[in-house]
């Protein structure tokens, strides 16, 4: 089957970080699959009146077309946007033939993609990936997401907790596909032998969502010597590195950066757990790769992590309770060793592996195949 892909999430030069788990499902589909992505972003640092460009690669066997619109006037920019985005990508669609569309992320890949199924008369699906009220940046945002949320052949989001929100706005039932871990890339090594405790976090540092100053405040009293590492890129990242210092822990702290995806597994071994102190997460693929390397985790109560977290693999406190976290932090210090790795890891991979994702996304195609194009 044809499927074309359409993203404004996905790996670029600029931002490697960006849409890792969406270019995951890309090449978890072109095993079996001939699979084309179409990406696209607004450059907001160059100003044009009009003006886009394209970028053509192929990865394995994966076309990947990235689409870069700076920035213009005022509203005449979403607009202008949108337009340059459809016609650039008609063209390459056209070519391609697609039998069918998969939009990642409400706006703007959810008028995007029926804007292309209407006029190709290809059925489209959509994954929502964040919160559907932060694709509501005004009322044409909210109105234009809606719109083509509510025109998909299927509606998919990556938890159940995200698939009750989009239910809320579109009165539709909306199908769980959680994200791939490449549960393959990981090992269960042995703990570090160290009498320091070796506790971690990754995520991107562009927003305070991550929460990483909870976590920073969270450890500040901690009785027993550890070593915090820190793994993301971001904006916000120079800020909490000043909060460190601050909080008079910043020699407990290691700033790592942008942590490659195929580093991550060394990134996890050397931890005795990982905390997710975010103050919101759909899913959380960094909190689900640490328990697929066999590492137990202490998770905010947040979203997503609700349905990857229980006793058997970590322990969830109340999120912005900076309190709650130091306490939950302090007893997986006292009990990480007792939690079975292989176990931890074995579940990740039964529930999140790339044959998981694709049993679950094959049954989510032939459902779109029945149904067509609306």
């Amino acid at each position: 089957m044809r499927i074309l892909l359409l993203t404004p999430w996905y790996p670029s030069e600029k931002n490697p970080g960006a849409g890792v788990f969406i270019k995951s499902q890309a090449k978890a589909l072109s095993a079996h699959h001939t699979v084309s992505v179409i990406s696209s972003v607004v450059d907001y640092t160059n100003f044009a009146f009009s003006s886009i460009s394209l970028q053509e690669d192929l990865d394995q066997d994966i076309h990947e077309y990235r689409i870069v619109v700076k920035k213009s006037f005022p509203i005449f920019n979403q607009l202008n946007y949108l337009w340059l985005l459809i016609h650039t990508s008609l063209k390459i669609a056209r070519e391609f033939r697609p039998e069918i569309i998969h939009a990642h992320v409400g706006y703007p890949s959810a008028f995007w993609a029926w804007s292309l199924s209407v006029i190709l008369k290809v059925p489209f699906v959509l994954t929502e990936h964040t919160r559907p009220s932060n694709n509501f940046r005004s009322f044409i945002h909210k109105w234009l997401t809606i719109f083509g949320m509510k025109r998909a052949s299927v509606l998919v989001a990556v938890s159940r907790m995200l698939a009750n929100e989009v239910k809320h706005f579109v009165k539709r039932d909306v199908s769980v596909v959680p994200n791939i871990v490449e549960t393959e890339r990981f090992d269960v090594a042995p703990y570090t032998e160290s009498k320091i405790t070796q506790i971690g976090f990754l995520g991107t540092l562009n927003q305070p969502v991550k929460g990483l100053d909870i976590l920073l405040r969270a450890v500040v009293d901690l009785k027993t010597n550890f070593v915090l590492h820190v793994g993301g890129s971001g904006k916000l990242l120079q800020s909490y590195e000043a909060l460190a210092t601050e909080l008079g822990i910043e020699q407990k702290c290691i700033f790592y950066g942008f942590v490659l995806p195929k580093e991550v597994p060394a990134f996890m071994s050397r931890l005795h757990f990982f905390v997710c102190s975010s103050r919101s997460e759909t899913f959380c693929v960094a909190l689900a790769e640490a328990m697929a390397a066999g590492r137990p985790v202490v998770s905010t109560r947040c979203g997503g992590p609700e349905e990857l977290v229980d006793e058997s693999n970590g322990m969830l406190v109340n999120v912005e309770d900076v309190t709650a976290l130091q306490h939950g932090i302090e007893q997986m210090i006292l009990n990480y060793k007792n939690y079975n790795s292989t176990s931890i890891s074995r579940s990740v991979n039964e529930r999140f592996s790339e044959a998981s994702f694709l049993l679950r996304i094959e049954a989510v195609y032939s459902n779109v195949k029945s149904i067509g194009a609306k």
